[in-house]
């Protein structure tokens, strides 16, 4: 039985020897990892430590005298069509969007003297169709006003034009007032 024992107390010590093996494999892989981790931190500290520097010498020298915000343009500020030079000219949204334009338009903008219906609307000649158009005018021997409401399913808009002279439906300036309604129409559709 001691022959055995002895057997026994031989493998013993070389199973030992595999496991401390093992245990040796696994803490340089560790060491390994750790020293990894160690570089990268120590680089990402010395780059935002540098990033930091640099940030705050860039603070010190700005001059909040001469910080000025950017300046926005809209399309719609920066809309001007052509309107005849002794035309006056009123045009603004009704609803959702906010819009106004207006040329040569001193007064304050109530039509409510302007009461005469007049069909078919000058308005709608080069507007698309199931676009509603109530026009109202007002003919004397100095000027012809017109006002004209449009309304689609997207917006609504009215516009104002006062013609100098004595105009009648066969005048080219009622031409040139529906081509100006097509401008505000388009343009206010986008």
């Amino acid at each position: 039985m001691s022959l055995k024992s002895n057997k026994k107390l031989k493998q013993f010590p070389s199973e030992e020897g595999k496991q401390l093996d093992l245990v040796e494999t696994i803490n340089d892989v560790d060491k390994l990892r750790k020293k990894r981790t160690t570089i990268i931190l120590f680089l990402l500290l010395t780059v935002g430590l540098s990033f930091s520097f640099w940030f705050y010498r860039e603070f010190q020298s700005f001059d909040i005298k001469k910080f000025k915000m950017p300046s926005l343009s809209f399309s719609l500020s920066k809309f001007s069509p052509e309107i005849p030079e002794n035309w006056s000219v009123f045009v603004r949204s009704i609803g959702v969007t906010d819009f106004s334009y207006s040329s040569k338009f001193n007064s304050s903008p109530d039509f409510s003297y302007l009461t005469t219906p007049h069909e078919p609307s000058y308005a709608k000649k080069y507007l698309p169709e199931g676009v509603k158009v109530i026009e109202k005018i007002k003919d004397n021997s100095e000027s012809f006003e017109i006002l004209s409401k449009i309304s689609t399913p997207k917006n609504q808009f009215e516009i104002y034009a006062k013609i100098p002279g004595k105009i009648n439906s066969d005048s080219p300036e009622i031409e040139v007032f529906s081509n100006l309604v097509t401008i505000f129409y388009w343009h206010l559709l986008k």
